[in-house]
């Protein structure tokens, strides 16, 4: 492989990858002037199905309130081993 080729190529990559940073956060800085870029903590708390569509996802398993929360994973050594539920 050629290395000059590989160092010549370095630039425009790195180049290319701080403008789509930094315009990335300049839209959102702008966009964040016109509307909030994240759901209320109510909403987020009530469901984004429900408050923004008016309906619960979900309810042919009984809604949200039939899904288990995620337990904590248990560490032994150096494998991390989830729980099994029964």
């Amino acid at each position: 492989m050629r290395l000059d080729l590989l160092r010549w190529l370095r630039t425009p990559v790195g180049t290319a990858i701080l403008y789509s940073g930094t315009m990335s956060f300049v839209l959102l800085k702008a966009i964040a002037l016109v509307m909030p870029l994240r759901a209320a903590a109510g909403d987020e708390a009530e469901g984004l199905d429900v408050t923004m569509h008016g309906e619960e996802a979900y309810l042919q398993a009984g809604g949200m309130d039939a899904i288990p929360a995620p337990a904590r994973p248990e560490k032994h050594g150096a494998v991390i081993k989830a729980p099994v539920e029964a």
